[in-house]
């Protein structure tokens, strides 16, 4: 069922909203910098939601991810795009993957 839904949508982001103290929506609760708008703004979710900004978010699959585009892995991954973004300072940014410290090429690594 995962393997699927993740051919079309992100893993972790999917389905997520978050409203911070100060009513700002963001994509992730740990996603701070990435605000899709502010609760004060009486059009915020008609911009969020019939514009389909959200949609950067909820339908990044790891196919459009750096380092992940020709894994065949990609579509039975956890991926968190909070921590990925942190780390390589882009959305689509990768530097976590167990995948890598397991096999290289053509050669297992123990």
């Amino acid at each position: 069922m995962y393997f699927y839904h993740n051919r079309m949508f992100h893993p972790c982001l999917h389905g997520i909203l978050a409203v911070t103290v100060k009513g700002d929506l963001l994509p992730c609760p740990y996603m701070k910098r990435e605000v899709l708008g502010n609760l004060k703004d009486p059009e915020v979710i008609n911009m969020v939601f019939e514009t389909r900004l959200i949609d950067r978010y909820w339908r990044m699959t790891l196919s459009n991810v750096e380092g992940c585009r020709e894994c065949g892995f990609r579509y039975g991954c956890m991926d968190c795009r909070a921590v990925e973004s942190q780390l390589t300072g882009k959305i689509d940014g990768k530097a976590l993957c167990p995948h890598d410290k397991i096999f290289k090429g053509n050669n297992y690594i123990a």
